[in-house]
């Protein structure tokens, strides 16, 4: 005690001890109870008179200074205030020894947060990140054993623990279940606690808030030398607070990387749909031929085909297997493997014959999923003015003649996968020079402007009616144009699919 602040203060008790010997004394000394902590001068104490004063620090005696060879007036007052000045100085100097423990401790702390927020930066997985704030939040609160609990929203259960293959968190369920009812701010717990049902010394565990998650807590426990102060309850705070960001950050980054790694598989996906729509043909002698798909998003359940037989017949379809997205082109990619295997191992197939095929092919698949395709098949036979087509619940298909109006072509049947048997049957439709057929999908019929308003069979029609006069591809770009504009840009909310056909007699 005295050591220390003869360390710290020995000029100003030199000083004191000087003056002393210059009023006659031949030699001051200061002692810790029985021990000698310092003399002036060092030699062994000469003889004369020892006068001495004791050195009290709260309320109790710590040693004495003391004067040998003067005992003049005065000198037992003196020797008693210079021994108050002392005895004041030894309780400043712990406090200030204890001060400066505490910033030392804290510049520690802070020098490990910044390591710890740096080390974190390069942790990429949940695991990782949990195992290094486990690891440093036992270190930073001088625990011999710290863990981290974390609940996902899917009810999934993570937990870290230090050092591995102590698993704390599977016996303090209920000391964790009384944190998440957040009666307190944390929880600390002694040997003795009977919350303490595992044989710890002691335990502090404070949650973590992360976004989105239930509940995370990270604790410490078994830390040398007595209870969790105060101070560790502060630091195992500012560590939850750092691991609820860190551990946030990891989950959006692997939502990210996931978002990403589906956008990549959903290109792909496109890429592969849009390979397997066929490139733009001639349809026959004296027709006009365009086609086109939009999907509502990257993969859809469209899709049109040609198929040009070697007896001279031209086929070509329009599907929409009901619903979007990935289960839907699956599904797409089946219904059209079956139609163009028909079409082209059977010359002679007419479109009701297709229906007829694809349902009892795709029939157990589709409605085993709950879905059904609607399907339009058409046919060109060469050297003949006429149409033949078979539509099992496919809308809209829209004819419009050369001198007349615009109007539907209903089904006849339902659509593919609904019932085991398929009730359509081949129609014929005479197909003059000027004469214009399109076959869409529900998409463009059912675009809906911002106000929530549908585009509609007859506003369809009344487009189609002023474009009937321009070629295939113009027909079909100037509608793809004037549905979106009635949508103002939106993205559809089902994928627009459209085969024009037209007569030109040339």
């Amino acid at each position: 005690m005295l050591a220390s602040v003869l360390e710290s203060y020995r000029p100003q008790i030199n000083a004191l001890a000087q003056s002393w010997l210059a009023r006659g004394a031949a030699q001051v000394s200061l002692w810790e109870g029985r021990r000698l902590q310092a003399a002036w001068p060092q030699e062994n104490t000469p003889p004369g008179k020892v006068v001495a004063a004791p050195l009290i620090v709260d309320h109790q005696v710590v040693g004495e200074l003391r004067v040998v060879g003067i005992d003049t007036p005065g000198t037992r007052e003196r020797l008693a205030a210079d021994a108050g000045l002392i005895s004041a100085l030894i309780p400043l100097n712990r406090d200030l020894n204890s001060l400066t423990e505490e910033l030392v401790e804290a510049r520690d702390q802070l020098v490990a947060l910044y390591e710890l927020t740096q080390v974190l930066r390069s942790s990429i997985t949940l695991e990782q990140t949990m195992d290094l704030l486990t690891s440093q939040a036992a270190a930073l609160v001088n625990a011999e054993k710290a863990f981290f609990f974390l609940r996902l929203p899917n009810g999934n259960v993570h937990t870290a623990c230090s050092p591995e293959g102590w698993d704390g968190p599977a016996g303090l369920q209920h000391v964790l279940a009384e944190l998440e009812q957040g009666s307190s701010p944390f929880v600390s717990i002694h040997r003795n606690d009977p919350r303490n049902t595992i044989g710890l010394n002691n335990l502090l565990i404070v949650p973590v808030q992360v976004a989105g998650v239930p509940f995370a807590a990270i604790g410490a426990a078994d830390r040398p030398g007595g209870e969790f102060m105060s101070s560790d309850i502060k630091m195992l705070q500012t560590v939850a607070r750092f691991a609820g960001a860190s551990v946030e950050n990891v989950r959006m980054v692997a939502a990210n990387v996931e978002l990403v790694r589906l956008r990549t598989e959903m290109d792909l996906a496109h890429q592969v749909q849009v390979s397997l729509l066929p490139e733009m043909v001639q349809a026959a002698p004296g027709f006009d031929l365009w086609a086109a798909s939009q999907p509502a998003s990257q993969v859809g359940g469209d899709f049109y085909d040609f198929i040009a037989a070697q007896n001279g017949v031209f086929t070509f379809v329009v599907c929409d297997v009901s619903g979007k997205g990935v289960p839907a082109a699956l599904l797409m990619a089946m219904a059209r493997s079956v139609i163009r295997t028909d079409l082209n191992h059977q010359d002679s197939a007419t479109p009701a014959g297709v229906i007829c095929h694809a349902n009892e092919a795709l029939y157990d698949d589709l409605s085993s999923l709950g879905r059904f395709a609607t399907l339009f098949v058409g046919q060109i036979l060469p050297g003949s003015g006429e149409l033949v087509y078979a539509n099992a619940g496919h809308s809209p298909v829209i004819f419009l003649p050369h001198s007349g109006r615009a109007r539907l072509l209903q089904a006849d049947g339902l659509p593919v996968g609904i019932l085991r048997d398929t009730y359509t049957r081949d129609q014929v439709l005479p197909f003059d020079i000027g004469d214009v057929l399109v076959v869409g999908t529900d998409g463009l019929n059912e675009m809906r402007s911002t106000s929530g308003e549908m585009l509609g069979h007859e506003r369809l029609m009344a487009l189609l009616e002023s474009l009937a006069h321009l070629p295939a591809r113009e027909i079909a770009e100037n509608l793809y144009t004037a549905v979106r504009d009635f949508g103002a840009g939106a993205l559809p909310d089902d994928d627009q699919t459209l085969v024009v056909l037209k007569r030109t007699g040339v």
